[in-house]
């Protein structure tokens, strides 16, 4: 197995990167998807430069690894740009989350929404630093220095990538959702880690501030949108996130305090049928 295979592979991967078509009628989603084109551009040669590096190495017993390994880093760009240059995502998501960075005074903020298997949310950056990582052999000497300059140049050139579930792009109940991963962009940009210095040292507290966040934001249209999309898993706890249930909680407990200091006008039968929703939520909560 010669590295023909690995150039072979690497020339499709960018021929599919230059022919994907982005034909979008906002000029701020056209602009943000060219740029994530262009990264990708330097994503793959960061792999030329691997590629380039290991074949002027002499690599006798580790040469069929390691191209099988490029390789198969080839396809897994390529899916990472279907994600988002091919993603069944509705223009109308785009403007929601760009109406709220701008109202958040982050008009400047370009962004990507990918079709992933949660919501999440990255950049192209820590994406593909966390591609670099798996590469299970050591780095080329002589390819080091090209390699650092398009690591570099995508660092300095960074997107947020916000992942929505595959099977949501069409519920419109979910789309609030695409905001609480778009606020974790402005919690680390803005540094509003330094507000919560009197909160309970958890490993999920960023996640339950945001929740609070988008629920005075979005007001019981997120709680609902996250009530609706947690409901099937009730009690599913990881590291990084708190309960559904307690997530479900701190949306209610906050709503009522919003209630209580009259900041929630429960006049329209709308907002309130939402609010009685939430309640009945939660009851089946406690009883499960």
């Amino acid at each position: 197995m010669s590295f023909d295979v690995v150039i072979e592979s690497f020339t499709r991967t960018e021929a599919h990167i230059k022919e994907v078509p982005v034909d979008i009628p906002y000029r701020f989603q056209m602009q943000a998807l060219n740029r994530a084109k262009e990264l990708y551009l330097v994503w793959l040669d960061v792999y030329k430069a691997y590629a380039d590096g290991y074949r002027k190495e002499i690599l006798p017993r580790t040469k069929r690894h390691v191209v099988r390994m490029l390789n198969s880093f080839a396809d897994k760009l390529e899916g990472k740009v279907r994600e988002v240059l091919e993603a069944r995502m509705p223009n109308e998501a785009y403007i929601l989350v760009n109406e709220f960075f701008k109202q958040l005074g982050q008009k400047m903020v370009t962004f990507v929404l990918a079709e992933g298997t949660s919501f999440e949310q990255t950049s192209i950056f820590r994406l593909l630093s966390d591609s670099l990582s798996r590469i299970g052999a050591p780095r080329p000497v002589r390819a080091s220095g090209s390699i650092d300059i398009y690591i570099e140049k995508i660092r300095n050139r960074d997107i947020p990538v916000i992942y929505y579930e595959q099977g949501q792009y069409d519920n419109v109940l979910s789309w609030p959702l695409l905001l609480h991963e778009a606020f974790h962009h402005v919690f680390a940009t803005e540094r509003l880690d330094r507000l919560s210095k009197g909160c309970p040292k958890v490993s999920w507290l960023e996640e339950a501030l945001i929740d609070m966040y988008i629920v005075n934001y979005f007001g019981p249209a997120y709680a609902l949108s996250l009530a609706t999309y947690l409901q099937g898993c009730p009690h599913e706890t990881t590291f990084s996130h708190p309960s559904f249930t307690a997530r479900i909680f701190i949306a209610l407990q906050y709503l009522s305090r919003m209630k209580k200091d009259n900041k929630l006008l429960l006049s329209s039968n709308h907002i309130s049928d939402l609010y009685d929703y939430l309640l009945k939520v939660w009851d089946e909560y406690k009883k499960s």
